[in-house]
């Protein structure tokens, strides 16, 4: 769930970031969960979180990893999966040709 939370946060604050920086502050210092989130997004660098002497949040911009951040995590993934596949089918074809080699080399010796 948290990490559900997170995302959605996130996803609010780019959609957000053309409304401006009040309305945008505003909807998230309301909730715990929220400001949380904003905190999580800070340290992974996503996003950067202005403070007052407090620690009060006064002010959020999102920098450039924060904004693509989604479209990295899906080609991270498709990455992931291809290199899997490639894997997969290169050792499949090692041992295929591993056993035609071999079979080959034992009928001419025998």
């Amino acid at each position: 769930m948290r990490r559900f939370v997170r995302n959605r946060v996130l996803r609010e604050v780019i959609a957000a970031r053309h409304s401006g920086p009040d309305a945008l502050l505003a909807s998230f210092l309301g909730s715990a969960e929220k400001t949380e989130a904003l905190e999580y997004w800070a340290d992974k660098g996503c996003l950067e979180l202005t403070r007052a002497w407090g620690g009060q949040i006064v002010s959020i911009a999102l920098t450039s990893r924060g904004f693509t951040y989604f479209e990295d995590l899906r080609d991270e993934r498709e990455r992931f999966w291809r290199d899997r596949c490639v894997s997969f089918i290169g050792g499949f074809v090692a041992g295929v040709l591993t056993a035609v080699c071999s079979a080959v080399l034992i009928q001419r010796w025998l």
